[in-house]
């Protein structure tokens, strides 16, 4: 038997709560064969300069804390199918990603063939490649967190940070580069991105490579 530790973020902005039920509904409904699912949500200290990075941070020392075997990020923003975790365990791999599209410009997905400390390549950059790939497990650089399953020894060996002009979801993945960790993305976990009361998903068949679709 294995357990998984959800880590969901809820984020703040002037005074206001980003708190979406429909991503939270997409995370009670996972499919978990293994074991035991315990869900945490570090809320608040949107103060500080990289809020983001910080409630990873306090969510990576309560799971070190336990016993857990997975790190499962789950941002609440994001709907996930119901198979999306136990899919990515299933690749049995040290981090597994979903794949989903960025809110802002440039709206590309989320996993990336090449990443460097300066600049990285979405598959969407791509586009037979990505028609080629959707619906099938590929080898990625890293990078989108928002649907990412990680074992418990790369949480051990890797702490969340962050850096001027970059995420702890980019710095997550360039450290995992360098300490030989494997990178997979199985596009066949497509998750809705909340944005402006809409949702998008990754979509080859589409003019812009995402559809949209109402919230």
């Amino acid at each position: 038997m294995t357990s998984v530790f959800i880590a969901t973020l809820i984020r703040r902005a002037n005074q206001r709560v980003f708190y979406f039920p429909q991503a939270m509904a997409s995370i009670y409904t996972q499919q978990w064969r293994k074991g035991t699912v315990t869900h945490y949500c570090p809320s608040g200290g949107d103060d500080v300069d990289e809020p983001v990075t910080a409630k990873y941070i306090e969510a990576r020392d309560v799971f070190l804390a336990g016993k857990w075997d997975y790190f499962m990020c789950a941002e609440s923003d994001m709907i996930l199918p119901t198979d999306a975790m136990q899919k990515l365990a299933d690749l049995d791999t040290d981090i597994a990603y979903g794949v989903y599209v960025w809110r802002e410009s440039p709206t590309e997905w989320s996993a990336y063939t090449y990443l460097d400390a300066m600049r990285g390549e979405s598959i969407a950059k791509l586009p037979q490649l990505a028609k080629d790939c959707y619906g099938k497990v590929i080898e990625v650089a890293g990078v989108g967190q928002g649907c990412t399953l990680i074992k418990r020894h790369v949480i051990e060996a890797m702490p969340f940070r962050g850096r001027k002009g970059a995420g702890c979801d980019w710095c997550f993945s360039i450290d995992a580069q360098h300490n030989g960790y494997q990178q997979l993305a199985d596009l066949s976990v497509v998750c809705g991105h909340i944005h402006k009361g809409r949702v998008l998903y990754p979509d080859p068949t589409a003019e812009l490579m995402y559809r949209v679709e109402p919230l």
